[in-house]
């Protein structure tokens, strides 16, 4: 059983419990002050969604990361701050600086470990409230991209920004069929015969595979390991250590039969995610800041990049030191596959990543005064130079990575914050300038409920907020300075997964509910009619009933979902449950059209294998005529010019 399955029984059985009031942010934020005199600062992407049950996981707070502050709050910090106007949101300023030398981060992390231990030494915190159902996964949106260009006549990955690859656990170069089997390699299949040619197996046949990427005749593979090392302490004894590891493999596929491993690099960390753009890999890990006992000893802890450690200018640190993680990032080229063209190390953990054409953008969360906010870093990509930008916050908890969009030099965000003094949620949309300072907003959207999902093209932006019943929302963000809301469409349900399916028209996916017990009732699909964006309409919907309310990697990884609207195709794995309810439960992939004549069809359905540990890896393509189904156990081939008839299979 996964730990998306596991978390979702626990999100389900939790829902109708309602927070204590001992538990409620506000109740929390005063035992703080009155068991130290001082306000202790925390991330709370966990206190996004007031429709969404908290629940108490364990004793103490996790993952302190206050980056860069940006409190909207009144002169005496007592009241919920007003419209702000644009001059006072162009006052605020953020910093992220790099530092000279290795002894300023020795400092940094001292000051950080002294200030956390007189925390948890006082008692301060005495109880821990879980994330809420509101995470980033990018689960309720869908990648700018199309997914087949006009010239290729097969799938590719769902991306979240067009033109900037992403790595999966199934690609295809429209000839041969690359599938990743975790831990057992990876096959390479070809398309027509259904014959794998090759099996590669990576050099240290222990790390576990993550994602890989396939370019032309480039195939790059990130795997997660370790490495374990000799140490001497203070007292000359000697121990041994071990510490997460990364590795980027790149193999020459010019002739699929016989790949050739061209170099690979490490980088220290758990992996957390990566990106391309063109040939320039961007690698993203995440690892322990260590703490010697000497400053003259920082050098040996800070993290290494192949054989290199990275030096201290390539170190940033944000305005006040809250965190004892590092965040990685080394740019590769795919041509000298051994070296790192630039690094960069940030005392920063990250919630959640957001990479447009030019930019990444960096995002965490933190508790200030009554309310949450999202702190955001960016730094420039370019030719694989990474440069560091600016840094900014907003108020409020981002849904999805789907909750950020760069556009014409403006980064526009949709938040939902808690609100401590009137004790409800509100909505939010705000619109930064390259500096990541507040050049507009709309505030007070929706108080009660959260965002679900959001979609911003160009200068209209759609997103769903939810408690009830599905408030679609329709922005006008053509004037930065004055983003305004054009229609409010409220129907049943919600919407936690939005694509664009051709001209003028939004497809949601999401759950049916009872506007009054909010039961849900069925897995929901929509189709909007954004022709008129002050008058988003519902053109069509339809409801898969028996369809178990939790689980559905749709909703929470975009790159599960294959969707082509010039193809009219699009699928996803799902788990049914029996009609008697009693948790029997059975995988399937299905294959979905739409006209406007007929609503949706179901025009494919295939039951996987292993439900609760299958249902993540399952990965539908096609290439030309044919659709391919990969699992972890099998590849099945089908021909969709004759009722999508099962014509080979291959299993594992």
């Amino acid at each position: 059983m996964n730990d998306d399955f596991l978390r979702n029984k626990i999100k389900q059985s939790a829902e109708s419990i309602e927070t204590p009031d001992s538990l409620k942010p506000e109740a929390v934020q005063k035992r703080l002050e009155e068991s130290s005199g001082k306000i202790r600062r925390f991330p709370t992407r966990f206190f996004a969604s007031a429709a969404a049950a908290i629940v108490v996981l364990s004793i103490g707070v996790f993952g302190m990361n206050r980056m860069i502050q940006n409190s909207i709050m009144d002169g005496d910090g007592m009241e919920r701050s007003e419209e702000m106007s644009e001059e006072a949101c162009m006052e605020e300023s953020y910093s992220l600086q790099s530092i000279s030398d290795y002894k300023e981060l020795y400092k940094a992390l001292k000051t950080y470990e002294k200030e956390y231990d007189t925390v948890y030494d006082e008692g301060m915190v005495e109880e821990s409230v879980a994330e809420s159902a509101a995470a980033d996964t990018g689960s309720a949106d869908m990648a700018v991209s199309q997914n087949a260009a006009a010239s290729k006549d097969y799938s590719t990955t769902n991306l979240r920004t067009e033109g900037i690859d992403e790595g999966d656990l199934v690609k295809t170069d429209g000839t041969y069929l690359y599938i990743l089997k975790r831990n057992r390699g990876i096959s390479i299949v070809d398309a027509a015969s259904m014959k794998c040619i090759k099996e590669i197996l990576l050099e240290n046949k222990g790390e576990p595979l993550e994602e890989m990427y396939v370019d032309g005749t480039c195939l790059q593979v990130i795997t997660s390991g370790s490495r374990t090392s000799l140490k001497e302490n203070s007292a000359s004894v000697y121990y041994t250590e071990s510490s997460s590891i990364t590795t980027l493999y790149t193999y020459d596929i010019s002739n699929p039969k016989k790949p050739v491993l061209k170099g690979s690099i490490t980088q220290d960390g758990d992996y957390e995610s990566s990106r391309k753009s063109g040939e320039w890999m961007y690698l993203f890990t995440s690892c322990y800041a260590q703490i010697p006992s000497r400053s003259s000893g920082m050098e040996e802890a800070v993290p290494r990049i192949g054989e290199e450690t990275v030096s201290a200018d390539d170190i940033y640190l944000p305005d006040t030191c809250s965190s004892q993680e590092y965040l990685v990032i080394s740019s590769v080229n795919q041509s000298t596959p051994d070296t790192a063209a630039d690094k960069k190390v940030i005392l920063s953990g990250c919630e959640l990543y957001y990479v447009s054409q030019n930019h990444i953008f960096i995002c965490n969360g933190d508790w200030n005064h009554s309310s949450n906010y999202t702190q955001i870093m960016s730094f420039l990509m370019k030719d694989g130079t990474l440069t560091a930008r600016a840094a900014g916050s907003v108020k409020g908890s981002l849904n999805s990575s789907f909750s950020l969009d760069e556009y014409k030099d403006h980064l526009r965000v949709v938040s939902t914050y808690w609100d401590g003094y009137s004790g409800t949620n509100i909505n939010a949309l705000f619109v930064l300038n390259e500096d990541l300072q507040i050049v507009g907003k709309i505030d007070d959207l929706a108080p009660g409920e959260s965002i679900y999902s959001a979609r911003l093209m160009g200068n209209t932006g759609y997103f769903v907020t939810y408690r009830q019943m599905d408030p679609l929302f329709s922005a006008d963000l053509s004037d930065p300075k004055n983003p305004i809301i054009l229609g409010e469409l409220k129907i049943t349900g919600f919407s936690e997964y939005l694509h664009p399916y051709g001209d003028n028209l939004l497809l949601g996916i999401g759950w049916e509910t009872d506007p009054d017990t909010q039961e849900r009732l069925g897995l929901k699909l929509s189709m909007f009619d954004t022709s008129d964006p002050t008058n988003v309409t519902e053109k069509n919907k339809t409801v898969l009933e028996d369809i178990y309310p939790y689980d559905c990697p749709a909703m929470n990884d975009y790159k599960c979902v294959m969707i082509d609207s010039e193809k009219n195709l699009f699928g996803f794995a799902y788990i049914l449950e029996d009609e008697s309810k009693q948790q029997s439960l059975t995988a399937v992939y299905s294959l979905f059209r739409y006209d406007e004549t007929n609503g949706f069809t179901q025009v494919f359905t295939c039951t996987l294998d292993d439900a609760e540990e299958n249902i993540s890896y399952a990965r539908g393509l096609y290439i030309g005529d044919s659709f391919y189904l990969s699992t972890q156990e099998s590849l099945s081939k089908f021909n969709m010019s004759n009722n999508f008839r099962l014509t080979d299979s291959i299993q594992w």
